[in-house]
């Protein structure tokens, strides 16, 4: 199968809303053969969010802003389009550690870390990143797909390079997530869902015949793959069998699994 342009995914917008979908069961025991039951939740989620037990980040890639909220539930948002601090040119995605953001932009080419206040405290991957499409936190590290170079970067917290993974094995990285000492990541242009070993070498790969696979998300049991050209999202256990997928009435560009709830966000 030939390879597609990398360049042909870095523009794939995100809507405006997602849908959150709530595991009744088979997430959290239960056989490994177990499929997620799934009831919808809510349909007025914003995309992209990351929820800690206080604070909640989320970035808004298409008006360049980063929303917190707070342990009151006032929202603060922050922003607008810019390469100066504070600024974002199209974040596409929030890892939180430490009750840190970290904000990867995909048009500035790096990661902005801001506080709970909404202070940008700096910047990660400058000159080091090309049009990065992914963030996902591991265990005091930062993996970012840098889709450009066809590769991921880990990163310490203080911005530090402490891993490349990947380098001549992927060709478009999008969303990626950590499964424990391996990453999972959504690759367009191998039209593949790969599970890479933090030193690079490919542990499996999630289902065949995906023609844009977008995001890859895990509930710590079964993975979930966004592919942008299906209705529906694709579901594996962590070793790779499929389960039956999960029917939607869009086509999906990101899905997430946070405070217990699956988020799906619809394309366009």
């Amino acid at each position: 199968m030939s390879r597609i342009d990398r360049r042909t995914f870095l523009s794939l917008g995100t809507g405006t809303a997602a849908i959150a979908l709530l595991p009744l069961s088979g997430c959290g025991g239960g056989s490994e053969d177990d499929a997620p039951s799934l009831s919808v939740l809510d349909t007025a989620q914003e995309p992209m969010r990351a929820t800690l037990n206080a604070p909640q980040f989320q970035a808004l890639g298409r008006s360049h802003s980063l929303v917190i909220t707070g342990n009151d539930g006032r929202q603060r948002r922050y922003g607008g389009v810019g390469a100066s601090r504070g600024k974002f040119n199209f974040p596409a995605g929030v890892a939180v550690v430490n009750g840190l953001g970290y904000v990867v932009e995909t048009g500035n080419h790096r990661v902005q870390v801001f506080d709970i206040n909404g202070t940008s405290l700096g910047f990660i991957g400058e000159g080091e990143l090309l049009y990065p499409g992914g963030i996902t936190a591991g265990q005091n590290e930062i993996f970012v797909s840098d889709s450009r170079h066809a590769r991921i970067v880990s990163f310490t917290l203080d911005g530090k390079v402490k891993r490349v993974i990947g380098t001549a094995i992927l060709s478009a990285p999008r969303g990626l997530v950590v499964a424990g000492t391996s990453v999972l990541v959504a690759d367009t242009g191998l039209r593949k869902v790969l599970r890479l070993g933090f030193d690079g070498r490919v542990q499996g790969e999630l289902g065949t015949g995906w023609v844009l696979p977008w995001d890859v998300a895990t509930d710590g049991k079964n993975a979930y793959v966004a592919d942008a050209s299906r209705n529906e999202i694709g579901v594996f256990t962590l070793s790779g069998k499929q389960l039956p997928s999960l029917p939607l009435t869009f086509a999906p560009a990101n899905v997430a699994f946070r405070s217990g709830a699956l988020q799906v966000t619809p394309q366009g």
